[in-house]
């Protein structure tokens, strides 16, 4: 018999696994990060701009933040809108900082971001709250 964990249940075998690893690399990191690989849009916001979508990569996912793979960079403090999805069904429309952007190639840059705030978006038909672009 094969039991369904929960995404905190997930969470915590791993980070014990972590923990056993005399191999693994310290987490140097204020939370844990874990890998994922999705593809998803990525909108800036600042007041009174208007900018295009961009399709990025979410390379890796924190309770705090995230890993962005851009083909264009963002600068530090930099505010900007991304859909999260889950598996689980529902989402969110997640509204995120900039923290740091480095070139990894000549087309991509590899964003941290943080959290900053989020409303709920079940159907992924959520539009960005006006409080968020001032």
């Amino acid at each position: 018999m094969q039991a369904q964990l929960s995404l905190d249940e997930r969470h915590q075998l791993l980070s014990v696994l972590r923990e056993m690893d005399p191999a693994g690399l310290p987490e140097n990191r204020r939370k844990p990060r874990r890998k994922v690989s999705m593809n998803l849009w990525l909108r800036r916001i600042a007041k009174g701009a208007t900018f295009p979508i961009q399709k990025v990569s979410l390379i890796n996912a924190s309770q705090a933040g995230a890993g962005l793979l851009c083909p264009q960079p963002l600068g530090t403090g930099e505010r900007f809108v991304i859909p999260l999805r889950f598996a689980e069904g529902g989402g969110w429309l997640v509204l995120c900082e900039t923290r740091n952007c480095r070139a990894v190639s000549q087309s991509h840059y590899k964003v941290g971001a943080r959290f900053i705030d989020r409303v709920e978006d079940p159907e992924g038909t959520t539009r960005t709250p006006a409080d968020w672009l001032s």
